[in-house]
């Protein structure tokens, strides 16, 4: 009736994954030797048993016999769902059509209880807008499918995965290496004399609770891959389930009291003043705030003036996701460490020898603010050219944030500059938090443009007397 995908044969006395589909998702297509599922489910099982380090140690259970919707439940399979750890369901119209899957579902829940973090989801199709779907709607999940340019949903891996379909395997990689962590945590917790803490200790952010802001339709897998690593860290996400309009505001508030960051990921698409509205409510009630936006956004696509300030903001990173997700860590653990960010930000003051009156009038103005600064050294009969090089590069791979001045000194001295943050930017612990280019009005005369586009680059372009309220509220904005 059914297949045990153990190596040895047989009946399985306990389960490590229960996999729960329906039978048309795994019909195989033309050009494919097997269904979407039967591969799907033989990639895990090898990937799986890499991760724990034994082939016969990995038991997944899936059904291939031919029941129809309106059989009832066999007792094999309340069997197999009993002696299951964790319950894997492939998530499709077809999947909430079958009442069988239904019970299977049912019967999971029964045995184990609602445990949100037993249950991993695969979602082959967009099923929100499904009927039954509610019942797994607040679940982490697995998206094996998108959305291509012109907005038609796609699967992943149809008719059969391509070694070029790098999104696909990094899904499965995502999806083994959760199910392989739980299941540790579960056999360690089992041993005679072993306790969960050293599970724990290969959970750095175990205490620590995350705002991962909701996201418009396109960012979704964004979303999800920023959820998958935070919690492999052993962090904890809200909001865990979508809102509800009716008590909105006051979930909103009781999450972000909780939250030890605020984490947003944002695009161009300004989705009703969302962003706007999540990131106001996270300052109001204090929480720390990092965000995220793609490095080659283009502001003129943004129509709403609030979302292209929030877009542009000092809070937002404008780097690879990858550095993105590594930057959010770090800021966990020195929280979790009891180091808290300075309350104030370190600005380098960068300015050509002809600049250094200006240099020195920022200077006065972050002193006023409270806002620390540094200056360059300048060549002197004893400051030899290699100390000021040496200088330079402390003061980039140190400092929170530079503005570079750009008044009497050419144009190739400030692009030189800014190639020198871009550069260093790989050698920092964490990403300069603000780069900004300042541009001092050259009265009748024009100066030459800068013919450079660095999307994380901030240009600010106004008369002097104007700096005093400007360069503060820029500067307090980076931590």
């Amino acid at each position: 009736m059914a297949r045990h995908l153990d190596a040895r044969g047989g009946p399985a006395l306990k389960n490590d994954v229960f996999l729960s589909y329906a039978h048309v998702d795994d019909t195989p297509l033309e050009g494919a030797s097997s269904g979407w599922v039967s591969t799907l489910v033989r990639q895990i099982r090898i990937l799986l048993a890499q991760e724990l380090g034994r082939a016969e140690s990995v038991k997944i259970w899936f059904d291939q016999s031919a029941l129809r919707g309106n059989h009832p439940l066999s007792d094999e399979i309340r069997a197999q769902v009993a002696t299951s750890t964790l319950l894997l369901p492939v998530l499709s119209p077809g999947y909430f059509a079958s009442d069988w899957c239904a019970q299977e579902l049912a019967e999971f829940v029964a045995r184990h209880g609602p445990n949100a973090r037993q249950i991993f989801p695969v979602y082959l199709r967009d099923v929100r807008e499904t009927r039954g779907a509610r019942t797994v709607k607040d679940l982490r999940g697995y998206q094996f499918w998108y959305r291509d340019q012109s907005g038609q949903p796609r699967i992943f891996a149809v008719p059969r995965p391509d070694p070029a379909e790098h999104s696909y395997y990094a899904l499965v990689q995502d999806l083994v290496r959760d199910l392989a962590d739980y299941l540790r945590t579960v056999r360690e917790t089992e041993r005679p004399g072993d306790t969960p803490a050293s599970a724990s200790e290969r959970r750095p952010l175990a205490e620590a609770t995350v705002f991962l802001a909701e996201v418009p339709r396109p960012l979704e897998e964004r979303r999800n891959q920023m959820r998958r690593y935070l919690e492999q860290q052993g962090a904890f996400i809200v909001p865990e389930r979508s809102y509800d309009i009716e008590s909105l505001q006051k979930e909103l508030t009781r999450d972000l009291q909780k939250s030890s960051l605020f984490v947003q990921i944002l695009g161009t698409d300004a989705t009703f003043g969302i962003p706007v509205k999540q990131y106001n409510a996270a300052k109001a009630a204090g929480v720390p705030i990092v965000q995220w936006r793609p490095p080659d956004v283009q502001m003129n696509e943004v129509d709403q003036q609030n979302h292209r300030q929030l877009l542009d903001g000092a809070d937002v990173l404008a780097t690879g996701f990858v550095e993105f997700q590594e930057y959010v860590v770090r800021r966990l653990q020195r929280r979790s460490e009891g180091v808290t960010p300075p309350a104030g930000v370190l600005v380098f003051v960068n300015a050509a020898p002809e600049d250094m009156p200006l240099a020195q009038l920022v200077s006065e103005i972050c002193e006023k603010n409270g806002i620390g600064y540094s200056l360059p050294l300048q060549l002197t009969d004893s400051i030899e050219v290699t100390a000021v090089r040496e200088d330079l590069e402390n003061n980039l791979l140190t400092c929170d944030a530079v503005i570079i001045l750009y008044g009497a000194t050419p144009v190739l001295w400030v692009r030189r500059q800014l190639f020198n943050c871009k550069r260093m930017q790989g050698k920092r612990d964490v990403p300069l938090r603000l780069i900004a280019v300042y541009t001092q009005p050259a009265g009748e005369t024009r100066k030459p443009e800068l013919n450079l586009r660095m999307p994380e680059v901030h240009l600010l372009d106004c008369p002097v007397d104007q700096l005093p309220e400007t360069l503060p509220r820029i500067l307090r904005g980076a931590p």
